[in-house]
């Protein structure tokens, strides 16, 4: 019986004759079934809205345009959408004063918040 299966219950459950492996394969596999399992324990709706839905680079338009209302319906027009003209929101109130992390995610954010309300 395989010492994996019998300890945490993944992989095969008989242990055949496995050829020796070297060390760095053996870290990439233990890598790789740590992040499995850090993956199966993340909330499906948590992760989904974490990462990007696309490939939009939020950062490059924010150091190209340094302006949320262009950086946005940038964003729109590369998902082929129309930003709707009257939307305003409170996430862009100080700009001039932000970080360029701060302006990312305030413009992150504001997305966010406009998808769910155009959903």
């Amino acid at each position: 019986v395989s010492l994996n299966w019998l300890l945490i219950g993944t992989g095969d459950r008989y242990a055949g004759e496995v050829a020796p492996i070297g060390l760095g394969r053996f870290l990439e596999e233990k890598i790789g079934l740590i992040i499995d399992k850090k993956l199966e324990t993340i909330d499906k709706n948590t992760f989904k809205n974490r990462l990007p839905t696309n490939l939009f680079d939020i950062e490059s338009a924010v150091l190209r345009l340094d302006d949320p209302q262009a950086v946005m319906k940038e964003w729109f027009h590369f998902e082929n959408r129309e930003y709707p003209r009257d939307y305003g929101v409170v996430f862009f109130r100080g700009w001039e004063t932000f970080s360029l992390n701060d302006k990312i995610d305030a413009v992150a954010d504001a997305k966010r918040v406009l998808d769910r309300s155009l959903e």
